[in-house]
């Protein structure tokens, strides 16, 4: 039985052009947008754990419990785990779609307390 304790929303963005590494605000809220490009931001030192692999899933995924899924896994970065997906239109990715990270053998993260986009457990 999959139980969704908590999740994070997909919010809208402005097209600013960024910097290479996320902000601290981009690696709390799990995702930058940029442009017509979504980018899933997993800090494993935000929520205190070393990962061997990390995935996403969500509403986009019709919440997939696959970690196998090449497409959803994020790669590791200098001190991030990274996915960067085309998303024009926000077709692929809607506004505001809740999603969470997952972990090693499919181990569900809740969204950090502190943030700010974080809606039912989910963050957005």
């Amino acid at each position: 039985m999959l139980r969704i304790i908590g999740t994070w929303l997909l919010l809208t963005a402005s097209t600013l052009m960024y910097a290479q590494t996320p902000t601290d605000a981009e690696r709390l809220q799990g995702y930058r947008i940029t442009g017509e490009q979504v980018q899933f931001i997993f800090d494993e030192n935000i929520y205190g754990v070393a990962p061997t692999r990390v995935s996403v899933t969500g509403a986009f995924r019709s919440w997939s419990t696959d970690m196998d899924a090449a497409e959803w896994q994020l790669t590791r970065q200098k001190d991030y785990w990274a996915l960067s997906l085309d998303n024009p239109g926000y077709a692929a990715i809607p506004v505001q779609s809740p999603f969470k990270f997952r972990i090693n053998e499919g181990v569900w993260m809740d969204p950090p307390a502190t943030a700010a986009n974080s809606k039912g457990g989910n963050l957005v």
